[in-house]
């Protein structure tokens, strides 16, 4: 994988009125967790002041579509195609370039996300209140996939891997057949309970509707408490093995910084760090 520096940028969990932020930074093939950083919207301007950011919107609010371009073009021209699908300034857009087109080498896939703006204009404005600067704004969704995928390579014994999310503000079921995701699912949760009791259903349809090969391995990433709910439920569900991950098992502690409290906590971080991770993305 080629990791593009965007170095300076941070990953901000705002879905919940307990504020994350991480900032990440590569040394060789390591990822170290640089900065960690724990409060409320109101004290936001302690981060960091003048920070890049980058900031999710759920995936239900948002449309994507995946486009085929010419692999020639740069991110200026890439942008003026993609305003041109989504002219109205009403919507804000976000792009990201997913590598080489299953049409050949001469094309590479584009993933376009836009997102109505007022969607997201509390989220801007507060950021803007404490001198903050949004320079991503992702999908919580794709977010929770960028971490997953830091696990896949230690997996690739199995063919197909699935992801399992589930925290306070929404859960979800990814398979990946080798990096590339075959199977997505998302939904909006309130209570733990509901999200694994959903997740459960997902799972058994998945498994009977022949939709895909079925995943040999399972990742989780939830709370301690989910976890032990949806264990015993995917033993129950598919013939496969499964682990429980947190983004602190593939990172690593930068000594001179504060990170503490990413260290001391569990799935919780796990937003903050996918957006962080698109410090190295390919440029959009």
């Amino acid at each position: 994988m080629i990791f593009y520096r965007r170095s300076q940028l941070k990953g901000l969990d705002l879905s919940t009125s307990i504020v994350r932020a991480v900032h990440l930074i590569r040394k060789g093939e390591a990822l170290y967790v640089s900065q960690s950083w724990i409060g409320d919207v109101h004290s936001l301007s302690s981060f960091s002041s003048n920070a890049k950011v980058a900031i999710s919107v759920p995936y239900s609010e948002v449309q994507c579509q995946t486009l085929s371009l010419d692999a020639k073009l740069n991110a200026f021209e890439i942008e003026v195609l993609v305003a041109e699908i989504f002219p109205s300034p009403e919507w804000w857009m976000d792009f990201a370039c997913l590598g080489a087109s299953s049409q050949g080498a001469r094309t590479r896939e584009v993933r376009v996300v836009a997102c109505p703006q007022k969607v997201i204009q509390t989220k801007l404005q507060a950021l803007e209140a404490c001198d903050l600067i949004p320079q991503i704004v992702d999908t919580d969704l794709f977010a929770i996939e960028r971490v997953f995928a830091l696990f896949l390579p230690s997996l690739n014994s199995f063919s197909t891997v699935a992801g399992i999310y589930l925290h306070s503000t929404f859960c979800s079921f990814t398979v990946f057949k080798g990096e590339q995701v075959i199977k997505r699912h998302y939904q909006g949760v309130v209570r733990e309970e509901e999200g694994s009791a959903h997740l459960e259903g997902v799972i058994r349809q998945y498994r009977f509707s022949a939709e895909g090969p079925l995943p040999e391995h399972v990742m989780v990433m939830a709370s301690p408490a989910a976890s032990e709910v949806l264990f015993p439920v995917i033993q129950g569900q598919l013939p496969c093995s499964a682990s429980f991950h947190t983004p602190a098992q593939v990172m690593l502690r930068e000594a001179t910084q504060n990170a503490q409290a990413f260290y001391q906590d569990n799935a919780c971080w796990a937003l903050a760090t996918g957006l962080a991770l698109r410090a190295f993305s390919p440029p959009s």
